[in-house]
């Protein structure tokens, strides 16, 4: 059996150094980190090769003594806390003195340091844990910290980076985060030689968020606070209308330092409960303080984790700031109830029911008929149309539908070739009774004692993506008349591009602008203009949750991204002849059953279970 000795001091540090250092992000984290406790109005970063071969960080705050400076890359070595007690009263971003031992055990370091009141600077230089120089230099006030060559000597974790545009997207992203919870102070961030983020620093929240998110971001944000005892919660959340696909907008801050909270999270996405559409998601720049030892930041060696003494009242807070953010938002339209007319055309004034509360406080609630209806149990079913042999000709069925299209809305340029396809399969549709379209999203069709519901967009959605899938050459590309600028977050700006060779074999042109915007400048056809933004960034969403997929399959989720944005609209008014050769194409394909989500087409109601809701069974 193998005897048990101490690691030598190399050892352990590189083990330690995997802790806290897993990617060039880490290590701007913790830089910028000790800047902010530093004191510093001003940081600047600066990466190169994805922040693996050179990151600089720069920041004008206090700076180090010359005596103390070969103790700061010294493992458990701080100026932040002093004793045992001091954990419970944390009130710095850093603490545990060991970022720097850190970096440096996998790194070639070079610090430059200048305190005030001294004469002159410090520069020390280092490679793996070892000083090799440390001498006087002229410096401007404040420290400057270089890593080069990460993890030059342990090529084992060099292999499990990324390439340089996905590390380099991860730094962007860590910068962003510490950006928006510090506007007093001015950030600048130069990532391959070009500025991609820079912040005023003038103290004011809308202008960081403005600086950081972008023009489109920060006009859908509303105004939050609220207090609940020894907890405060500001900031800002986005209107209801301005949801996304993602949780990627989502920053929560804890006494300043940026957290991953499940139950933030939740107070949040609670808040919005029945106000937006399910599986979108609101985005935020939440503050939430409170006292530092109702908090345990220290969890996890990247600090972004945090424990509660309190979590009801943290979560109450949060829950009930965003709700009111939401209730007062003036964007939202007032409904109005139309008058009610008694048979004689008597109008009558709609009763109110006193105390009762109504959503937004704006409509009060009509008075129903409370005798309870309990219909016998239905159960649907996905509709399996029987062999064509067993349908019959329906009476007073016209061969031909020749009602006009309607003039509310264009007819889809998508649904052209669809209309040709079925024309072609006709003959194998059964015969069927249109009946007609309810809440402008189901079909209702009668076929052989059976009631057919078929959820236009899910049938529509599914055909255009068979006919994408299965055509010879790419979906025709449309030119945008003037380009449609989108902000995306760091995660999907780095998967977009990731994939935009694919991409762009589809029908998409997509130019990278700088500071997270992009400007799309051409889109397959049958995707509108309206729908530009919102396609791009369902397509980052669904890629960035299944990056470990094939060439074919991830070539499937962008198409089903297309297919959903170009298919007709559940709530839109359509035509009956659309209507009925969409429904035709339903009951004579086999292939369309699910939409490429998951979700079924069409549900059935047989004459059995209509009659068992009608007591006639």
């Amino acid at each position: 059996m193998p005897r048990i000795k101490v690691l030598s001091q190399h050892v352990a540090d590189l083990i330690a150094a995997g802790e806290v250092v897993e990617r060039p992000a880490s290590v701007a984290k913790e830089l910028v980190e000790n800047a902010i406790d530093a004191g510093a109005t001003f940081i600047s970063v600066e990466i190169k090769s994805g922040g693996v071969a050179y990151l600089r960080v720069t920041d004008d705050g206090c700076g180090i003594a010359r005596d103390d400076v070969p103790f700061a890359i010294l493992r458990h070595s701080t100026s932040k806390i002093q004793d045992e007690n001091d954990l419970n009263h944390i009130a710095t971003l850093g603490f545990r003195g060991e970022a720097l031992a850190a970096i440096t055990a996998v790194s070639k370091m070079e610090i430059i340091t200048h305190r005030i009141e001294d004469e002159m600077g410090t520069r020390l230089y280092q490679e793996g844990g070892n000083i090799l120089e440390i001498d006087d230099i002229g410096a401007p006030k404040g420290t400057t910290i270089i890593v080069r060559d990460l993890f030059y000597n342990t090529p084992a974790r060099m292999k499990f980076l990324k390439k340089d545009s996905s590390e380099g997207s991860a730094v962007e992203g860590v910068v962003t985060a510490v950006a928006l919870s510090h506007p007093e102070i001015s950030f600048q961030l130069t990532r391959e030689g070009k500025v991609v983020l820079h912040t005023p620093g003038d103290g004011k929240k809308e202008s960081c968020v403005y600086s950081v998110l972008g023009r489109d971001v920060a006009n859908s944000m509303l105004k939050t606070e609220g207090e609940n005892g020894v907890v405060k919660v500001n900031g800002f959340v986005t209107k209801p209308i301005a949801s996304r696909g993602n949780r990627a907008l989502q920053y929560f801050y804890v006494n300043g330092r940026y957290v991953k909270s499940k139950m933030l999270m939740a107070a949040l996405e609670q808040a919005y409960a029945n106000v937006i559409m399910k599986g979108r998601f609101p985005s935020c720049v939440l503050e939430i303080t409170l006292p530092v030892e109702l908090t345990d930041v220290n969890v996890h060696p990247t600090k972004t984790e945090i424990k509660f003494a309190r979590e009801k009242e943290v979560f109450d807070t949060v829950y009930y700031a965003v709700k009111n953010a939401i209730l007062n938002d003036s964007s939202i339209s007032e409904a109005q109830l139309p008058i009610v007319k008694t048979v004689t055309e008597k109008k009558v004034d709609e009763p109110k029911v006193a105390n009762k509360p109504t959503y937004f406080n704006k409509v009060e609630p009509v008075k129903k008929d409370e005798t309870p209806f309990t219909p016998a149990k239905t159960t649907f079913t996905t509709v399996t149309p029987p062999k064509k042999t067993e349908f019959k000709p329906l009476d007073n069925v016209p061969e031909q539908i020749t009602i006009p299209m309607s003039e509310e809305r264009p007819v889809l340029d998508l649904f052209s070739p669809i209309v040709e396809q079925v024309q072609a399969k006709e003959k194998d549709a059964p015969a069927f009774k249109f009946i007609g379209e309810v809440l402008n999203t189901y079909i209702i069709v009668e076929c052989d004692n059976e009631v057919v519901l078929i959820d236009k967009h899910a049938a529509h959605e599914r055909i255009l993506f068979e006919k994408l899938k299965n055509q010879k050459i790419a979906p025709q590309p449309q030119r945008l008349l003037s380009p449609v600028h989108v902000k995306l977050a760091d995660e999907e700006n780095e998967v977009i591009f990731e994939n935009l060779t694919l991409l762009e074999s589809l029908g998409f042109e997509i130019d990278e602008m700088g500071f997270g915007d992009v400007a799309i400048r051409q889109v397959p056809d049958g995707i509108d203009e309206g729908s530009v933004a919102a396609s791009l960034s369902e397509i980052a969403y669904s890629l960035q949750n299944k990056r470990k997929i094939s060439d074919e399959e991830r070539f499937d989720e962008i198409l089903h991204s297309i297919a959903c944005k170009a298919a007709i609209k559940a709530g839109m008014r359509t035509d009956r002849f659309e209507a009925e050769k969409l429904a035709r194409e339903v009951l004579s394909r086999e292939d369309i059953r699910y939409c490429p989500h998951g979700r079924p087409v069409a549900v059935t109601l047989t004459k059995y279970q209509f009659e068992r809701m009608f007591k006639r069974s």
